[in-house]
C-alpha cells in the first residue's frame, strides 16, 4: 500500500492543485429569505404562502391538509427578495397564474442539459431564467463517482423545486377560483409569489449542502467498502505489475486500459472489487481524490485514537 500511495499521490496532489472547480448552482436564496426548516423538502404552497384574504373581496381559506406529503412549512412572515417578488410578476399572476410556464419548463429541461452554466437559452425566455428551478451541476476534473454525485443531485434537487412550483400555481389557481374582484385576485397572486420564490429558497439549500451531504456520503462509503476489502493487501503488487506494461501510446493513461494491466489485476487483485480496478493498478486520474480522502480520514482517525498527551512531571 505504501508503494501504491507514493506512486499516486504526488500526481494525485498536482492534479488536485490544477483541477477545475465546478461552478456551482447560482445563488437562489437572497440574503433574508425565509430557511426551510428541513433541506429538501418543498415548503406548504398553500398553508405557508396564499394570503389572508381581505374582509372587502374575501378569498377562501385552504385548508393545509391540500399541502404536498412531506413538505414543510416556511415562515410566510420572513422577508422575501427574489424575481417572483418583483410587482409586474405579481401582476401577471394575478391576470393568469400559469403566465411563464411554458419558458419555466423550458429552461429547466435546458438546465439538465448543460453543465456549469445555462445553454441555448431562447432569447424569448431569458427573462424568466431567475424564476426557474433550473440549477445546474458543475464539473469535476477529477471524473471519479464521488466527484461527480452533482451531476444526479443537481437535476433531482430541479424535479423537487418544479413539483414545488407545480404545488404553488394549482393553489393559486384554487385560490382564484373564488375571488370576485381583481383585489382579491392581486391577493392570491401575491401569495403565490411568495410560494414560489420560497421553491427556490429550497433549491439553493437542496444543491449546496444537500448535495455535498451526499458527496460525502459516497465518499465515506466507498472508503468503507475498500477497508473491508483486501485493495490494501493486493494492490502494490498489482501497481508494481502495471508499471512493468509496455506502453501502447504516448498517454500515460492507455497503459491502464491495456491487456497487460487487465492481466495484473486479474492475477494479483483477488479480493479487491472491481470498483476499485482503476485505482488499484495506480491510475493517478482515478484515484485523485479517493486517496487524498481515504489518507485524510486516516489521520483522523489516527489523531481521535492517540493516547492523551501525559502531563509533564511536576518538579
Amino acid at each position: 500500500m505504501k508503494r501504491l500511495l507514493s506512486l499516486v499521490l504526488p500526481v494525485t496532489l498536482a492534479l488536485a492543485a490544477a483541477s477545475c472547480a465546478g461552478t456551482k448552482p447560482q445563488d437562489v436564496a437572497p440574503e433574508g429569505s425565509a430557511a426551510p426548516t428541513s433541506l429538501g423538502q418543498v415548503p406548504d404552497p398553500v398553508a405557508s404562502a396564499l394570503p389572508t384574504p381581505s374582509a372587502s373581496s374575501p378569498a377562501p381559506q385552504t385548508s393545509a391538509s391540500a399541502a404536498p406529503a412531506g413538505s414543510a412549512a416556511v415562515s410566510a412572515n420572513a422577508p422575501l427578495v427574489g424575481a417572483w417578488m418583483d410587482d409586474d410578476v405579481i401582476a401577471a399572476l394575478a391576470k393568469d397564474c400559469h403566465f411563464a410556464n411554458a419558458c419555466l419548463a423550458k429552461i429547466s429541461a435546458i438546465a439538465k442539459r448543460s453543465t456549469d452554466s445555462l445553454s441555448e437559452m431562447p432569447p424569448s425566455c431569458a427573462e424568466y431564467a431567475p424564476m426557474a428551478c433550473a440549477a445546474v451541476a458543475g464539473q469535476s476534473c477529477a471524473p471519479d463517482e464521488c466527484s461527480q454525485t452533482d451531476m444526479s443531485c443537481v437535476p433531482a434537487c430541479d424535479d423537487k423545486c418544479g413539483k414545488c412550483s407545480n404545488d404553488c400555481t394549482g393553489a393559486c389557481d384554487k385560490c382564484k377560483s373564488h375571488c370576485k374582484d381583481d383585489a382579491c385576485k392581486l391577493e392570491c397572486a401575491g401569495g403565490c409569489a411568495k410560494c414560489h420564490q420560497r421553491c427556490l429558497v429550497v433549491l439553493d439549500q437542496c444543491t449546496t449542502a444537500g448535495c455535498s451531504t451526499e458527496a460525502e456520503k459516497c465518499f465515506a462509503d466507498r472508503d468503507d467498502e475498500w477497508n473491508a476489502s483486501a485493495c490494501e493487501k493486493v494492490c502494490d503488487k498489482v501497481s508494481e505489475c502495471v508499471e512493468a506494461c509496455p506502453s501502447t501510446s504516448q498517454s500515460m493513461y492507455d497503459k491502464y486500459m491495456s491487456a497487460c494491466a487487465k492481466g495484473c489485476m486479474t492475477k494479483l487483485g483477488k479480493g479487491c472489487p472491481k470498483r476499485f480496478e482503476w485505482i488499484c493498478m495506480g491510475n493517478p486520474d482515478a484515484a485523485v481524490n479517493f486517496f487524498a480522502y481515504h489518507t485524510q480520514r486516516q489521520e483522523e482517525a489516527a489523531k481521535k485514537n492517540a493516547p492523551p498527551a501525559k502531563a509533564p512531571a511536576p518538579h
